[in-house]
């Protein structure tokens, strides 16, 4: 099994993207409430990062939103 698939990391970058800005927040707020650089979140959103564990908790507390959320798509 190949566990390496961009386009899934796309489609949950894109889906971090459409959340995040449905709760309104800029991608500089999120990147301050979880403490990384904005670069490291349009890194994520673009699809080019495959984020941690440890990062996707951090996003869905910063947005108050469950983890789970972030993997409807």
């Amino acid at each position: 099994m190949n566990f390496k698939d961009p386009d899934y990391v796309k489609a949950w970058g894109a889906n971090l993207r459409t959340v995040r800005k449905r709760k309104k927040m800029t991608i500089l707020e999120l990147a301050v409430a979880i403490e990384v650089d904005e670069k490291q979140i349009r890194l994520i959103e673009k699809g080019d990062v495959n984020t941690s564990l440890v990062m996707i908790r951090a996003i869905s507390l910063a947005l108050n939103i469950e983890p789970g959320e972030l993997f409807n798509f």
